[in-house]
């Protein structure tokens, strides 16, 4: 990611530019961007609810934002905005200090995309979006360390992607006739296949294999050192309302959380 070519913002919960559940093909295409995608769903399902998405990371500069964004890809291959979300690493412990990741430390960045009530269509597929820009939706970070609105220097990052059995990255999903209860559930692996490549992208479908997208890596190492806890922090809200659209949201590979009452959605399938 470079600061001075940030992704940019299509459509989303915006004043004063383009909002709404607009198509984000454009932004697939970016390489500083990676992008999963489940196979087609063969039923519809209701998702009903607070999403957040636990997203494995390092970096190899003092900061960044790590962005999420949820879509819609309908049959016809648009791929329509539902939720997104932004968490910047510096402020994932206090929202008043902040605190530098060490560079090539591994983090669990929680990014919280708030509430929706949403419909999936079968035939319908899932994608998300990670990237560490949605600007001007949120303001960019320059890594550098400064705060946001200060002259910092631009300094472009490598961001990791952590998707392995000790570091699985992966989104909580709450299911409609639970949520009073407060409970989540997660829709089995076997009732909606999934598939883990990037969009337009080729893709090794194995656990180890390292898959470079540009600034970005994809990788899996079962060597890794212990990931730093980190609090759930607040983030922004983006959620679409009043569409007849099946907007959907699940994520490639899926696991149930024995720990918890969540329900835990992995990014990657094994």
């Amino acid at each position: 990611y470079d600061p001075q070519n940030p992704t940019p913002t299509i459509g989303g919960n915006n004043l004063g530019i383009a909002n709404g559940p607009k198509a984000q093909n454009d932004v697939e295409q970016r390489g500083d961007v990676l992008v999963f995608t489940t196979d087609v769903l063969t039923e519809p399902v209701e998702i009903t609810g607070r999403i957040k998405a636990h997203i494995f990371t390092s970096i190899d500069t003092k900061d960044t934002d790590i962005m999420v964004r949820l879509t819609d890809v309908y049959p016809d291959g648009k791929s329509y905005l539902i939720v997104d979300g932004a968490q910047r690493l510096a402020s994932m412990k206090s929202r008043d200090k902040l605190e530098f990741v060490k560079t090539g430390e591994i983090v669990e960045a929680v990014i919280d995309l708030w509430s929706t009530s949403i419909i999936v269509n079968k035939g319908h597929r899932i994608r998300a979006i990670v990237s560490s820009a949605n600007y001007p939706r949120f303001e960019k970070n320059l890594n550098d360390g400064s705060s946001y609105g200060e002259n910092g220097t631009s300094t472009p990052v490598n961001v990791r992607i952590y998707h392995n059995p000790k570091y699985m990255s992966y989104i909580e999903l709450p299911e409609p006739e639970k949520s009073n209860s407060d409970i989540n559930y997660c829709i089995k692996s076997d009732d909606a296949g999934f598939d883990t490549s990037p969009s337009d992208t080729s893709y090794e479908d194995n656990i180890g294999i390292d898959t470079v997208l540009n600034d970005y890596t994809d990788i899996s190492d079962n060597n890794l050192p212990d990931v730093t806890d980190a609090s759930v922090p607040d983030a922004a809200i983006m959620d679409e309302s009043n569409t007849d659209m099946g907007l959907t949201d699940l994520y490639t590979g899926m696991k149930q959380d024995s720990e918890s009452s969540g329900c835990s959605c992995n990014l990657l399938a094994n």
